[in-house]
C-alpha cells in the first residue's frame, strides 16, 4: 500500500512538474499582471499590485545582489546628448547641392 501511494505521489508530482513547464502559469501572471498595471485602480488593479510585489520579494531573495544593481542602474539619469549644431547657410547650400560643409553632417 504504502509503494502504491509513492508511485501515484511521484506520478502527480512529475505531471504537476510538466504542465508547469508547458503552460508556465508564472509567466501568465506576470503578463497578465503588466497589463493591468496601466488600468484603471479596481480590484484587477489591486491584484497586479500583490503579484508585482510577490514578484519583487522573489527577485530579492533569489538574486539580491542583481536585484540591487538593477535598481540602481534604473535610478541613474540617462547622459545627457549634446544639441546638434546647426548651420545658418542651411538653405544656401541646399539650394546650391552641396548638402555636407568640409566632410561633416551639418543640420
Amino acid at each position: 500500500m504504502t509503494t502504491v501511494l509513492a508511485v501515484v505521489a511521484a506520478a502527480v508530482v512529475l505531471a504537476a512538474g510538466y504542465w508547469s513547464g508547458r503552460i508556465r502559469p508564472g509567466q501568465r501572471l506576470d503578463q497578465w499582471a503588466d497589463r493591468q498595471v496601466g488600468g484603471p485602480h479596481g480590484p484587477a488593479w489591486w491584484a497586479a499590485q500583490i503579484i508585482m510585489a510577490v514578484e519583487i520579494a522573489y527577485l530579492s531573495a533569489a538574486h539580491p545582489r542583481r536585484t540591487r544593481a538593477n535598481v540602481r542602474a534604473s535610478r541613474q539619469a540617462e547622459p545627457r546628448v549634446p544639441a546638434p549644431a546647426l548651420d545658418p547657410d542651411w538653405a544656401a547650400r541646399r539650394t546650391a547641392g552641396t548638402g555636407t560643409t568640409s566632410g561633416k553632417d551639418v543640420l
